[in-house]
């Protein structure tokens, strides 16, 4: 037990005097300042770009439908937009939004959409749809077409499980 006391005793005055002798010496004092050892933050990265939106829509029922248009993530923003359709009768309506400037603050130039639909008597459908903007912010433009059917988002958010044929 003695020998083991002993052990402990030297380790302790090691440590001791290791500690002290850095302590005095002011090299090693300089290259461990707290204002050195605070790494720079990375460049933040921004890509702006304009994009042509259009939405084609299938299976709305009669009466002025409100689409709403607004960012999917924190790290893409544009103004938020809502349009106004009316079902004619066709089987289709297309909803089109020209020259969005869309900004997209991280590296991967990834954005997300969030398209709310309203129509009357009916709850409101809500999805997500997803893409990268051009690294060449000198391009014309992009044109992103999305194909959306209410029915189909109804029984998606309904839980309900189709029925397979």
């Amino acid at each position: 037990m003695q020998g083991w006391s002993r052990m402990a005793a030297l380790t302790i005055l090691a440590v001791r005097l290791c500690s002290a002798d850095s302590a005095l010496s002011p090299a090693r004092a300089q290259t461990t300042s707290p204002s050195n050892s605070t790494p720079a933050a990375p460049p933040r990265t921004e890509t702006v770009g304009k994009v042509t939106l259009t939405l084609v829509i299938t299976g709305l029922a009669g009466g002025e439908t409100e689409v709403e248009i607004r960012p999917g993530n924190g790290a893409c923003t544009f103004p938020t937009q809502v349009a106004k359709v009316k079902s004619t009768g066709e089987s289709f309506v297309r909803v089109v939004v020209k020259d969005l400037e869309i900004r997209s603050t991280t590296s991967s130039r990834d954005c997300s959409l969030a398209i709310s639909i309203r129509e009357p008597g009916k709850p409101e459908r809500f999805t997500r749809r997803g893409f990268r903007l051009a690294a060449d912010a000198s391009t014309a433009g992009q044109s992103m077409t999305y194909y959306l059917n209410p029915t189909a988002l109804a029984v998606r958010d309904s839980g309900t499980p189709r029925k397979v044929k």
